[in-house]
């Protein structure tokens, strides 16, 4: 455990992701490079008093961003706590408005908090840190969808090499009209969409993405049968490593912009140095993770043309 506490301590120059549990629910902080804090979603009203205690432990007091992914209750729920503990200083949501308690508790607390507003919109990028790119790829203003997960903020973190794609509860007509937009959603590491929803995660859409990685935010046992078997299927077609909450509790992605290390209380899971994406020396390869991990763990190394090792957890 202290080894774990040691490896995601905070530094400057260093991009950290936490892949919050929250249970059946969301919630992502970022910790950019210059000691910017943006969190997505709160999970649940349930999970609001551990992911502000979360936070706590790592002495964050103000978020520079909340994005509000939609207005669903295991998304924002638990951003109601976050309002009453921490300072917000801005908060981005789709026009969307919701007829539930929680979606009306969530705008009073930010209509109190006054932190600035900011309307999720295709194309917004967002400037807190000069050394991160952070930009909505979804919604697309102007289209009125037929649910409220269509509405989900899509963006992307680029940080030097490294790409990692957010999609809340997104679903394949999100996928499709992203695919027909052309833009460029190659990443690194994906946030797969609704939980592992069978309603997402199509085969076009992993095709354009082409993760190392997918990370599922899921509660254990939950009724919803999440994540499906049909999407893990799919992962495992594209030779993506999968990660889940439920299983391996806060996960947490830590880099320098080239270099991708994932943890968990247990420690590293996984490193990917995009360096060796173009490397052959298989000795080399050996010789860099064994420097990198203890002997009894394993990674999962690089999709083009390298083995596939399942860590062992």
């Amino acid at each position: 455990m202290a080894i774990f506490f040691l490896l995601i301590f905070y530094t400057q120059g260093e991009l950290l992701v936490h892949f919050i549990d929250v249970g059946q629910g969301e919630a992502i902080l970022i910790q950019t490079p210059n000691a910017k804090n943006i969190l997505i979603d709160g999970g649940t009203k349930k999970y609001g008093p551990s992911l502000v205690k979360y936070l706590s432990d790592l002495k964050i007091t103000d978020i520079d961003l909340i994005i509000a992914t939609h207005p669903h209750e295991d998304h924002i729920g638990g951003l109601l706590a976050v309002f009453d503990n921490l300072a917000v200083k801005n908060v981005c949501y789709p026009a969307k408005a919701h007829t539930s308690v929680t979606f009306e508790q969530f705008i009073n607390k930010v209509n109190q908090s006054g932190a600035k507003r900011i309307k999720a919109v295709k194309g917004k990028i967002f400037s807190l840190d000069p050394d991160i790119e952070l930009v909505i790829l979804s919604p697309f203003e102007g289209t009125n969808y037929d649910s409220l997960n269509h509405y989900s903020v899509v963006t992307k973190l680029t940080y030097g090499s490294i790409n990692v794609l957010f999609t809340g509860d997104c679903e394949i007509e999100n996928e499709k009209m992203l695919l027909e937009d052309q833009v460029n959603l190659q990443a690194d590491v994906l946030n797969v969409a609704h939980h592992g929803s069978s309603t997402s995660s199509s085969a076009e859409f992993l095709r354009a993405v082409s993760p190392l990685v997918a990370i599922i935010s899921v509660g254990k046992d939950n009724p919803y049968q999440h994540p499906h078997q049909d999407v893990l299927n799919r992962l495992k077609e594209h030779n993506i490593a999968i990660y889940r909450t439920d299983l391996q509790g806060n996960i947490i992605l830590k880099s320098d912009g080239k270099c991708i290390y994932i943890l968990n209380q247990e420690g590293y899971l996984e490193i990917l140095d995009t360096n060796l994406k173009q490397d052959t020396d298989e000795k080399y390869q050996q010789e860099y993770y064994r420097y990198l991990f203890d002997q009894d763990k394993k990674a999962i190394l690089h999709k083009e043309g390298i083995e596939y090792i399942q860590p062992n957890l």
